[in-house]
């Protein structure tokens, strides 16, 4: 009985020791199962945190570009802006000068054609007075002998001196005089006279 009862006991201890170390085994499967658990914990953290991170990072990236992005189309809007304002002033300007030249050269058309009219004008009132200071021819008349030389010295002395065509001053001798290509006599200071209205 005393070796049923040992058998007894040692088949229960080896019993008892086997659970034991099943027990301890699963522990240890337990605890290394939660080891792991914690780690995939952790190493999620560090992920989420440096994805965090990251995202803050892009943000901040991506902010300042935009900044960057809207200061420069600022710029160039204003410089664009300048340079339309410029190029609308430089055709103001080009327009302004094209009227004024345009402005000019009829001034200096309708200035040179009063001037011709004025010449031409001034030709036919030199004419007309010329025409007027000639002496009229008058009948002839019965006059005695010494009457009619006494008239022919008078119109050889006429016909010796020399008049103006324009301002129909008289000169004494034809030489102070200057034969135009009309054929009129005109003195020097009309010739003057002349000349500068041509000019203008």
């Amino acid at each position: 009985s005393n070796a049923a009862a040992l058998s007894e006991a040692e088949n229960k201890l080896e019993e008892e020791t086997k659970a034991r170390l099943e027990a301890e085994q699963e522990a240890q499967a337990q605890e290394q199962e939660r080891a792991q658990a914690e780690a995939r914990a952790q190493t999620e953290i560090q992920t989420r945190a440096q994805a965090k991170d990251m995202a803050m990072f892009y943000a901040n990236a991506l902010s300042e570009a935009q900044e960057k992005l809207e200061a420069e189309t600022q710029a160039r809007s204003k410089a664009e802006e300048q340079a339309r304002t410029e190029a609308r002033k430089r055709i103001e300007a080009e327009a302004k000068v094209e009227s004024e030249t345009a402005a000019r050269l009829e001034a200096e058309q309708r200035g040179r054609a009063e001037a011709q009219a004025r010449c031409e004008a001034e030709k036919k009132l030199k004419s007309e007075n010329l025409m007027q200071s000639r002496p009229q021819r008058l009948p002839e008349t019965t006059q005695p002998p010494d009457a009619k030389a006494e008239i022919i010295e008078i119109s050889n002395i006429l016909q010796k001196r020399a008049k103006c065509e324009c301002c129909a001053r008289e000169y004494p001798d034809e030489d102070q005089l200057v034969r135009i290509d009309s054929g009129q006599m005109f003195c020097l200071d009309c010739l003057d006279e002349l000349k500068n209205a041509a000019l203008l």
